[in-house]
């Protein structure tokens, strides 16, 4: 009797044993399949905009097509070799040259190694441009490795490396935005900038000047001359040490003057200015003086010397003589000699 119990449990263990099995192994083939799902979800949304280039519909030498509107040119492509794809309506092109007129004399040229072409009707959707793209706009060459321009909204964007050269500031970055029609330019990440030919100290010659200036993010606008960095912002000239979470400025063309002048310089949120060893003054808003070289700080400024610290209402930081005079609510300690 003991040995026929015996016997049953054990039957009954490996029942127990075999069920759970049998779940495990539904549990993994489910899991599989769901696996198998997701990649083909992600494979389906990573080429869901691709398109077969396999077979071109035509294939042509000296590539060119424009758009006229009311007898005026409103773009115009051309390349030196091209594939045509029907069923996408685009366009493979080797050497392209694209002219947009945005309804003015000079046109914005965009070149490249290769593009992809996208029309609609009369328009051109967008054209992605590859390898050694160059784009020159009225007042700044951009030069990058991708880049895909769309004409309905005038919009061009490059997520790459950037560097963009205009007539007082020289810019390198990565993922840009701009609108080819305003020229505002609105670059995301790895700032850096050098604002050429500007002294923020007197200096007889200014030709071998400048500022350099890196942030987190740059918006500038060409056309009005204006720039704002902003995001653990760092300018250098020289001695002189600006840091702050914003900086703006402007720069004008001056009658009498070939080339654009600094006109507005202006650091807010948590600034700090050093210049050489021994000056260091912070505040939440600096104000740059440019024809007298005076920096005024307000919002709780103070400026700190070898031997004193000064707080005041406003500060005036004289940048040649290294002075400061200050104004309203004056607080001076000194410091002990070593």
């Amino acid at each position: 009797m003991s040995r026929f119990l015996k016997s049953k449990k054990n039957q009954s263990q490996l029942i127990s044993v075999f069920i759970i099995f049998v779940f495990f192994a539904v549990g993994i083939f489910l899991l599989k399949q769901n696996d198998s799902s997701i990649n083909l979800n992600n494979s389906k949304f990573q080429n869901e905009n691709a398109f077969d280039d396999s077979s071109p519909t035509i294939v042509l030498d000296d590539f060119e097509r424009n758009s006229i509107e009311n007898n005026n040119i409103l773009w115009e492509l051309t390349g030196k070799s091209a594939e045509y794809f029907s069923d996408s309506d685009k366009v493979k092109i080797s050497l392209p040259n694209l002219k947009y007129y945005k309804n003015q004399a000079t046109p914005m040229t965009l070149t490249a190694d290769s593009s992809v072409v996208s029309f609609e009707e009369s328009n051109i959707k967008s054209a992605t441009l590859n390898n050694n793209v160059k784009i020159n706009n009225t007042d700044y060459t951009l030069e990058t490795n991708i880049a895909t321009f769309y004409q309905s909204k005038d919009l061009l964007i490059a997520p790459k490396d950037i560097f963009i050269v205009s007539e007082k500031i020289t810019t390198k970055g990565s993922n840009l935005n701009a609108n080819t029609l305003t020229e505002e330019l609105h670059i995301k990440e790895n700032v850096e900038s050098l604002i050429n030919n500007i002294s923020l100290k007197k200096s007889e010659d200014t030709s071998q000047k400048q500022i350099k200036i890196i942030s987190n993010e740059l918006l500038t606008n060409n056309k009005l001359g204006e720039f704002k960095y902003t995001g653990n912002v760092i300018a250098e000239q020289e001695d002189i040490k600006i840091t702050s979470d914003v900086l703006t400025g402007r720069l004008v063309n001056k009658k009498g003057k070939e080339e654009a002048s600094l006109e507005e310089l202006k650091a807010t949120g948590n600034v700090t200015i050093t210049q050489g060893k021994d000056i260091k003054a912070t505040a939440e808003y600096a104000d740059f003086d440019l024809e007298k070289n005076i920096i005024i700080l307000t919002g709780n400024p103070i400026v700190e010397k070898s031997d004193s610290i000064v707080s005041a209402d406003i500060i005036n930081h004289f940048l040649d003589e290294e002075k400061s005079v200050a104004e309203g609510n004056v607080e001076v300690s000194m410091k002990e000699a070593n």
